[in-house]
């Protein structure tokens, strides 16, 4: 885990979401929800060696709360 490699462990960062952007060449300074959307779908996976898939959203609070949210 500590490799960043386990099976059963997401993250989701600022700079792994402009890795995966950057052949869209857009760059954001926030979370966005089509990369929460995204972690959900891998989240609903069956977990392959641990009992529980698990998420680390580092620069949570670079996301915005949507329309009408803070």
């Amino acid at each position: 885990m500590t490799r960043g490699v386990h099976p059963d462990v997401e993250g989701l960062s600022l700079e792994a979401q402009a890795a995966a952007s950057e052949a869209k060449g857009t760059k954001n300074r926030t979370i966005t929800i089509e990369s929460i959307r995204s972690l959900r779908e891998r989240l609903s996976l069956r977990p392959l060696e641990a009992r529980w898939r698990v998420a680390i959203v580092e620069d949570a609070e670079t996301m915005s709360g949507g329309p009408g949210l803070p």
